[in-house]
């Protein structure tokens, strides 16, 4: 048994020969790398220009940047130009200006606090420097225009024009247009609170003219199931072209829709709450 052992050990000239040509190709094959690096010239990125062009760039940065200089101002008053030089960017001091172009009045240093876009930090910093103009009255409210004083009683989004919009605060001549399109694509409003979901108007908006408006003449204009094509179903706000592919789908494989609660027989309309929105827009004719 040991004699058979030992056998399995041993190996004839030619498998010794063999395994030291083996071990001697092995041993050349992992060399090779580490010898070509031994032998391959180091090469180096040069960054000089690179370096050199980012020096340049930012002392233009730096030669173009407004000098900042702290000085008192009426944020009622100040033009865009000095607003830049207190050390606003050009955006914040857009939005005061436009702010101002709607209508908006600084009543108080901390109104200049609720500008959208104006860091906390930026506020305190220019917080000493505000001076409000007193008017005849002794206080420090400018006085507001009458077009924008005038309330009589709510405003009905489905009926109101151009001009009457532009009686509420932070609307003006644009943001009218924007909302009478809005309504014209809804089909009129059901509720105030579906003109805060149209695209561009600020919450901070939507906040000021809510409790100015109301709904109280429903004039809906309805889409309807069993004739409306593709493009009319998606052109309103309630409904992708996705929908209103399966809608029309739905339509020529099923026939003609019974009722309008016939949506929820579609599997891809489970969303409850978006069914609820846009089944008040929609009838069979």
């Amino acid at each position: 048994m040991k004699q058979r052992f030992i056998n399995y050990l041993y190996f004839t000239r030619k498998e010794r020969l063999g395994s030291v040509v083996l071990l001697a190709f092995c041993a050349v094959v992992f060399a090779v790398p580490n010898i070509r690096e031994w032998y391959q010239p180091q090469s180096h990125t040069d960054f000089t220009a690179f370096e050199t062009a980012m020096r340049s760039f930012r002392m233009a940065q730096s030669d173009s940047s407004p000098t900042v200089r702290l000085f008192p101002f009426d944020p009622n008053l100040a033009s865009r130009d000095e607003l830049i030089q207190l050390g606003l960017s050009e955006k914040v001091a857009g939005n005061i200006c436009n702010y101002r172009d709607k209508g908006g009045i600084f009543r108080k240093p901390d109104d200049l606090g609720r500008i959208w876009s104006l860091q906390p930090a930026d506020f305190e910093r220019l917080k000493p420097y505000i001076r409000l103009e007193k008017n005849g009255r002794g206080d420090d409210e400018r006085k507001i225009p009458e077009y924008k004083r005038a309330d009589n009683g709510p405003l009905d989004l489905n009926t109101a024009d151009s001009e009457s919009l532009q009686k509420l605060p932070m609307v003006g001549e644009k943001r009218a247009s924007q909302i009478i399109r809005y309504r014209d694509a809804l089909g009129g409003f059901i509720s105030v609170i579906q003109l805060s979901e149209m695209y561009g108007l600020p919450d901070s908006v939507f906040a000021l003219i809510s409790p100015k408006l109301t709904t109280s003449t429903p004039l809906l204009r309805k889409l309807s199931l069993n004739s409306s094509t593709t493009q009319q179903l998606e052109a309103h706000p309630y409904i992708s072209r996705r929908q209103a592919e399966i809608i029309v789908s739905y339509r020529n494989q099923h026939g003609s829709y019974k009722s309008v609660e016939d949506l929820r027989q579609i599997r891809a309309f489970s969303d409850g709450e978006w069914l609820q929105k846009i089944m008040p827009y929609l009838d069979l004719e």
